[in-house]
């Protein structure tokens, strides 16, 4: 690996793990509590408030976000696919997936559709209702998720595109392994595609859910801006 500056091999690095976790909540906070208006949450909001309305994660959220990520990996492991090679890695390597992806959007859309509306066994604007105390319990679970596949990538690399550039902070920051796998089970392509994405899709139907629970009805921008998220997701 290269050795980057002092800057972006560590200042950066450091300030970006720090600050960018807390900094995504206080943009929820914003929202819930102060119509969006970063000044107004400024100029009047003290650090006993902050700390009191602070979403930690609790026993809610952190049900939501194991049983959401455990259905995505069932379905990205259980669900058929044909197997297709990623593009050649810098050592040469290629990365084979399963290519279910759509599949695995249609079922989690089913899911939701007879879990949440059709039975109502779940409340559709769950994810609504918890998302500050979600989203603190993600930022956290990234922080030593990242752990983990720093001391994988450097003791128990899943191919050769691996390595240490000497800097603990960047090595955390940047990654120790190109395609980190456990078991043959890609955690990048989990995290990105099946967590993320499919995750990104719920989180904006439950809203839409909640909004019409709320006020008896879906606003047009809502439907717009729901829309389109959809179809550039599927």
């Amino acid at each position: 690996m290269h050795r980057p500056g002092l800057l972006r091999s560590t200042a950066l690095p450091l300030f970006l793990i720090l600050v960018c976790p807390f900094a995504v909540v206080l943009l929820w906070y914003a929202c819930v509590s102060w119509d969006g208006s970063l000044t107004s949450m400024a100029a009047h909001s003290s650090s006993a408030r902050l700390l009191r309305d602070w979403p930690w994660p609790t026993a809610a959220s952190i049900k939501i976000v194991l049983a959401f990520a455990a259905l995505q990996g069932v379905l990205m492991v259980a669900l058929p696919g044909k197997r297709i090679l990623g593009p050649v890695t810098p050592a040469g390597d290629r990365v084979a997936y399963k290519v279910n992806g759509l599949l695995a959007w249609a079922a989690t859309h089913a899911l939701f559709y007879f879990v949440c509306i059709r039975f109502k066994w779940v409340s559709p604007g769950i994810v609504y209702d918890h998302f500050g105390a979600i989203v603190m319990t993600c930022n956290l679970f990234a922080l030593v998720f990242c752990l983990f596949l720093y001391f994988k990538g450097v003791y128990f690399p899943s191919g050769r595109d691996a390595g240490r550039s000497g800097n603990v902070v960047f090595d955390y920051f940047w990654g120790t392994e190109l395609h980190p796998r456990v078991l043959g089970f890609d955690l990048k392509q989990f995290a990105n595609c099946r967590l993320g994405m499919m995750g990104w899709s719920v989180i904006i139907l439950s809203f839409l859910c909640k909004q019409y629970e709320l006020y008896g009805r879906v606003s047009n921008s809502m439907l717009v801006a729901v829309a389109l998220q959809l179809v550039y997701i599927l």
